[in-house]
């Protein structure tokens, strides 16, 4: 489990704030981008560095609460090594739907409801021989199932990464895996983890790329015998859809300036406090295994509960005080 200072002596965390900042106030615009509206990025990059104890890295700007097990959903998806829109819906995710409609998926030739070579095929399939339309025979390789292996055995080699860029197949997938390039290093026990991100849309993408990635954190942490206590994340194109140098009245209908501008005018809350409880690690163990839907089983969720009210119950939320809500037509999702 993760060791957290007391709430009251953990100090709030303003990298998230900072970097919303640098883009917006110092960043360049390039006036077409594949989503639409323009974007403003900052191509030096930006680093954050998170200490687990002083709480886990969770967008205090704004509530997400309702948002946050849904991204861990998304990360069990993608642990499972599968591919469709139908198990991710399962896990109550929606809004990747758009992403999986007929005109997304024609672009790549892949089935209506496909997501072709995505997260889960590159984690746990890499290199897999692909059948058409988004799917693949299982004779790749098993990236997740490998470090974790590795990690008990020899966990102090320079070695012990996974990642979902897989430029050979660029064709064979619609959205070009964003994030999710993990390097794991254990130092006496400790896991430190570094994320590195080929993009990031930082209002969005970036709180929920966080949560999916320090729970992987404590995840791999719980299943090799080691204290979760580090998080760095390294994105090489923040972004953010708009230009803040256009008047409001003419901005496109996908600028996210007035949501950050609002971010930008608030101050951040101390960092919340995340467990993961026995029944998701013992989930993932099934994982592992091959089994790419344990939450539908007995002996995992004897209650039967919905895969999103399996998460809530197993993966704690709590110490989290955020600002208000932003609505969405102020932080619209480019799609």
């Amino acid at each position: 489990m993760i060791s957290y200072t007391s709430y009251e002596l953990r100090k709030p965390d303003r990298q998230y704030k900072n970097g919303l900042r640098r883009i917006l106030k110092g960043g360049f615009t390039q006036p077409t981008t594949r989503q639409g509206p323009p974007s403003t990025l900052n191509p030096r990059g930006y680093t954050m560095e998170y200490r687990l104890s002083n709480g886990f890295p969770f967008d205090t700007l704004r509530n997400l609460r309702g948002a946050f097990h849904k991204f861990a959903g998304e990360l069990l998806w993608i642990l499972s090594g599968d591919t469709s829109l139908e198990l991710l819906n399962r896990y109550g995710v929606h809004y990747w739907d758009a992403w999986a409609d007929e005109a997304h998926c024609a672009r790549a030739k892949l089935q209506t409801g496909q997501f072709g070579a995505t997260y889960g095929h590159q984690f746990r399939n890499f290199n897999g021989t692909h059948l058409g339309g988004g799917f693949f025979e299982r004779n790749g390789f098993d990236q997740f199932k490998y470090v974790i292996e590795n990690l008990r055995k020899e966990p102090t080699l320079r070695r012990w990464l996974i990642t979902p860029f897989n430029p050979s197949t660029y064709g064979l997938v619609d959205i070009v895996p964003c994030h999710g390039e993990l390097f794991f290093i254990s130092v006496k026990g400790k896991l430190y983890l570094h994320l590195v991100q080929r993009s990031g849309d930082f209002p969005i993408g970036i709180p929920s790329n966080q949560v999916m990635w320090g729970i992987f954190g404590e995840i791999v942490a719980r299943l090799t015998g080691h204290e979760f206590v580090h998080l760095t994340h390294f994105v090489s194109n923040p972004h953010i859809y708009g230009d803040p140098n256009v008047p409001l009245e003419l901005r496109h209908p996908g600028c996210q300036c007035r949501g950050v501008e609002m971010m930008l005018e608030r101050m951040p809350t101390r960092l919340p406090t995340v467990q993961v409880l026995d029944p998701v690690i013992d989930a993932v163990n099934l994982m592992l295994d091959g089994v790419i839907d344990p939450i539908s089983r007995a002996d995992i969720n004897p209650e039967g509960l919905t895969h999103e009210e399996f998460l809530k119950r197993h993966i704690s939320l709590d110490d989290y005080h955020p600002g208000p809500a932003i609505p969405r037509e102020l932080l619209p999702v480019s799609v």
